[in-house]
């Protein structure tokens, strides 16, 4: 890899983990955090196919519950603090099952 390749690189990099909530990821079994997180980057636009919804319509409407792969996206991606709440209720709802 060029240098000139390496630096556009840190730069996106960077830049992505700014001005924007991020999550904090913890070291599992030698895993590091910023491999994970990196990992998780790279497929966030799979996270439909690979995260499909379980429940039927009506529990959502009714539960108010947003759908499972918004909520992987907020859990790892929110946009506000209320994104990322709203995800974790929808977890907190799946564990109940």
């Amino acid at each position: 890899m060029e240098d000139a390749d390496r630096v556009q690189e840190i730069l996106q990099e960077s830049s992505f983990q700014t001005n924007r909530i991020y999550p904090i990821y913890p070291q599992l079994q030698g895993i590091k955090s910023a491999w994970f997180a990196k990992k998780v980057r790279e497929n966030k636009d799979h996270i439909p196919e690979l995260f499909p919804e379980f429940l039927p319509d009506v529990v959502l409407k009714e539960c108010n519950l947003m759908e499972y792969s918004e909520t992987v996206k907020n859990m790892h991606y929110p946009l506000t603090m209320e994104d990322a709440e709203l995800a974790h209720r929808r977890v907190s709802f799946d564990k109940l099952l």
